[in-house]
Formats: C-alpha cells, sequence, structure tokens
C-alpha cells in the first residue's frame, strides 16, 4: 500500500460532499494524508464508541442554528481534530466554520502531517 489510509476525494455527484477513491482496476486508494482519520473523528458522534470515549464530536448537540457562531461550530470541529493530535496522527488542526445560510454551513478543515503538502491535508465540508 502507498500509504496509511483511505484516500478520500470531492465528490462530482455530490458537491460538497467527499468519496472514497477509486484506482483504475477499480481497488481502493490509499494514502498518507490522514483524512479519513480526520474527517471521521469530526463528524461522529461524542461518546457513541464504547471503545474510545474522546472519538467524536458534538455536532449532532446544535439544535439552535440561528443562535449557535462559527465559533461554536470550529470548537466542535477542534475537539475531533484534537483527538487526532492526541493519537499522533496530525501535528495540527485548524477548522474555519462559515454561515451559508440558516441551517447551512461550510466547515473548513485544515491540518498537517508530517512530510505530506499542506495543499493536500484541506477539506471542506458542507453541513
Amino acid at each position: 500500500m502507498a500509504g496509511e489510509d483511505v484516500a478520500l476525494v470531492a465528490s462530482k455527484r455530490r458537491p460538497g460532499k467527499l468519496t472514497f477513491e477509486f484506482d483504475e482496476s477499480g481497488d481502493l486508494r490509499f494514502d498518507d494524508t490522514q483524512a479519513y482519520a480526520v474527517l471521521t473523528s469530526v463528524i461522529c458522534k461524542k461518546d457513541h464508541y464504547r471503545w474510545d470515549g474522546d472519538f467524536g464530536t458534538d455536532f449532532h448537540k446544535i439544535k439552535q442554528d440561528r443562535s449557535t457562531t462559527g465559533s461554536v461550530m470550529a470548537a466542535c470541529a477542534r475537539s475531533g481534530g484534537d483527538a487526532c493530535r492526541a493519537a499522533g496522527l496530525i501535528t495540527e488542526f485548524t477548522p474555519q466554520a462559515d454561515r451559508l445560510r440558516t441551517g447551512r454551513w461550510r466547515l473548513g478543515l485544515f491540518w498537517r502531517v508530517p512530510g505530506v503538502d499542506p495543499d493536500r491535508t484541506r477539506r471542506s465540508l458542507v453541513l
């Protein structure tokens, strides 16, 4: 395998979404960006995994979008990134949340992996 984790790419059919990347023969591609680990730790619900109580975030607890700020959204994402940093998968993590409209956010995630070009470790999700 070329890397340590499943490679993710922007979906061509669903803008703002990610999908697994496959090679020419139909096999999953792997890379060293740690994108899968970072994104799953940000998206999954915190305290729902018996094997790791620190895995995930509290995004699912945000109910009042009108009163939610970008800093609250970024803090939720940061908790997921911090878990990856504590596990030694990444060295830095910076989230940025921008409201697109009520109920819709763009979450920019930037992280660093030693020896990996920083441009390969940027992802943007639409929530």
